[in-house]
C-alpha cells in the first residue's frame, strides 16, 4: 500500500462489526460504492489480518462503505468519537500506550456506543440527563440519568414497527447492554424499579427484533435475560408482559403454521394470565387475548373464545400510561387488541369474520405489522377458496416483509403458501407467487 495511507486490521474489523457487517457484506457494499474495485471477502480478511494492506483506492472504497453501515446504525464517522467505540487505540495504526488515568476502553467505547444513541433523543430528554449518559466517566445513577435513558427507550420504542430490523436490533441492543450494568449500580429502591423497567422492555424489544430477523438463539438470549430481570423484580406486570411477548419463541402462528409448539405455547401464556391476574386489568387483558390466540392456534375454539370473552370482560383500559420503553408503549398499542381476534378466527375456520377484523386494521405505515395482517387475509382468502386473492395479498405481504428485513415475516407467508390446495398449483397467480417465492 503507498506511503503514509496505514490502517490497522484490527480497527478495521471493530469498525466492519459497528456497522453490523459481515466481510461479505463490506465487500458487496464496497463494489457497489464503486464497480472498479472489485473486492472480495477474502481481501477484506486479508487486511484485517494484516497479510495485506488495502491501496489507497481500495481503502478510500472501504471507508465510505463503512460510513454508510455506521449512518444506517446511527453510528456518526468521526475519528475521535469512533475512538471512544473501538478497543484499538488509534485509527491510524500508530500504537497509544495511554496512562494509569486513562479510562478503560471498554467503558470508552461502550460510553460512544451510547453517544450515538443520544442524538435519537436529543431534543426530547433534558439537557442534563444526556449529559450524563455520555459522560464515559460518570458511573452514579440517580432519577436524572434514569430519566435520560427513558426517553432514550421512549424513541427505540416508537421505531419498532417503522424501523428496519437490521438497523433497529443494533441500537437495542446496545441500549440494553447499558441498562443491563446501570442496574449493578447502588440506587434507591424508586429509581431501581424505574430502572428495571426500562431494562427489562429493552431486552424484550431486542429480543422481538432478533426473532423478526430470524435469529432464534439471539431472540433466546434476550428473552431469557429479560425474564430473569423480570423473575428477580417480582412485579406481577414486568412478569405477565415479558411472558406475553416471549411466547413468540413457541407460536406456530409466527411461520404461518410451519413448525413452532403449540403446547409450549399456551403453557407460557397460561403463565403469563397467572402474572395477570396481580397485574393492572389492561395487561391480564392482554394476556389473556394471546392466550385465546395460541389455543386457537392449537384448535381449541372453545378455549379461543372463552379467552377473549374474559378479557373484554375486564374494564377495557390502556397500560398506566405514565410507563416508558417498549413494554409500556407494545402493551398500550390499539391494533393488538383488535387484530388478535382476527388472527384466531383464521385458524378456527371463520375466514368472512377474520376479513371484518383484519381489513381495518392495516397500517402501511408500519412495514411489518402490515406483512402479517396481509398474511392472515392471504389464509382467510384460501379458507374461501379464492386463489387469485390469496396469491395477490401473499404477493403485497411479501413487498411489505422485504422492504423492512423482516424475515419471520416470510416464513408466515411460505406458511400460507403451503395450505394452498395442490390442485392451485397449475394456476398462473400461483406459479407467478413461487416463481417471487424461488428468487
Amino acid at each position: 500500500m503507498p506511503e503514509g495511507v496505514q490502517i490497522n486490521g484490527k480497527v478495521l474489523a471493530e469498525l466492519r462489526s459497528l456497522a453490523g457487517m459481515e466481510q461479505l457484506d463490506l465487500a458487496n457494499a464496497s463494489c457497489i460504492e464503486n464497480p472498479a474495485c472489485r473486492l472480495t471477502p477474502q481481501n477484506i480478511s486479508a487486511y484485517e489480518r494484516e497479510v495485506k494492506r488495502p491501496g489507497a483506492v481500495n481503502l478510500d472504497t472501504i471507508v465510505k462503505a463503512l460510513k454508510q453501515g455506521l449512518a444506517m446504525r446511527g453510528l456518526a464517522w468521526d475519528p475521535s468519537y469512533l475512538r471512544a467505540l473501538i478497543r484499538t487505540p488509534t485509527l491510524d495504526g500508530q500504537s497509544s500506550s495511554g496512562s494509569t488515568g486513562e479510562e478503560d476502553p471498554a467503558n470508552r467505547r461502550q460510553a460512544g456506543r451510547i453517544i450515538a444513541l443520544v442524538g435519537l433523543a436529543a431534543g426530547l430528554a433534558p439537557s442534563d440527563a444526556l449529559e450524563r449518559m455520555t459522560s464515559p466517566v460518570d458511573r452514579s445513577v440517580d432519577a436524572t440519568l434514569i430519566a435520560g435513558h427513558e426517553d432514550l427507550a421512549d424513541v427505540l420504542a416508537s421505531r419498532a414497527h417503522t424501523t428496519r430490523l437490521d438497523v433497529l436490533l443494533g441500537q437495542v441492543a446496545h441500549h440494553a447492554d447499558v441498562l443491563l450494568g446501570l442496574l449493578d449500580s447502588s440506587m434507591t429502591a424508586g429509581d431501581r424499579r424505574r430502572l428495571e423497567a426500562i431494562a427489562i422492555g429493552a431486552h424484550v424489544q431486542a429480543g422481538l427484533s432478533a426473532f423478526g430477523l430470524g435469529d432464534r438463539s439471539g431472540a433466546r438470549r434476550f428473552f431469557a435475560t429479560a425474564w430473569s430481570l423480570a423473575d428477580e423484580s417480582n412485579d406481577a406486570v414486568l412478569c405477565a408482559q415479558t411472558l406475553g411477548v416471549a411466547a413468540v419463541l413457541h407460536s406456530p402462528i409466527e411461520s404461518g403454521g410451519r413448525g413452532g409448539d403449540s403446547r409450549k405455547a399456551v403453557s407460557v401464556m397460561t403463565q403469563a394470565v397467572h402474572y395477570g391476574r396481580r397485574a393492572d386489568p389492561a395487561t391480564h387483558a392482554y394476556a389473556l387475548r394471546w392466550l385465546g390466540l395460541e389455543l386457537a392456534a392449537a384448535g381449541d375454539e372453545r378455549g379461543f373464545h372463552r379467552s377473549f370473552e374474559a378479557a373484554e370482560r375486564l374494564p377495557q383500559s390502556l397500560v398506566t400510561s405514565d410507563g416508558h420503553g417498549f413494554l409500556a408503549r407494545y402493551y398500550a398499542g390499539p391494533p393488538e387488541q383488535v387484530s388478535n381476534r382476527g388472527i384466531g378466527l383464521v385458524r378456527v375456520g371463520r375466514p368472512n369474520e377474520a376479513m371484518d377484523v383484519l381489513e381495518p386494521t392495516l397500517c402501511p405505515d408500519a412495514p411489518r405489522w402490515t406483512a402479517m395482517m396481509l398474511a392472515d387475509l392471504a389464509a382467510a382468502w384460501v379458507l374461501q377458496e379464492d386463489p387469485e386473492q390469496a396469491c395477490y395479498e401473499l404477493d403485497r405481504a411479501m413487498d411489505f416483509a422485504l422492504d423492512s428485513g423482516y424475515a419471520m415475516g416470510l416464513q408466515r407467508i411460505l406458511g400460507v403458501r403451503s395450505r394452498l390446495p395442490e390442485s392451485w398449483k397449475p394456476l398462473p397467480c400461483v406459479r407467478q407467487l413461487d416463481e417471487r417465492l424461488r428468487t
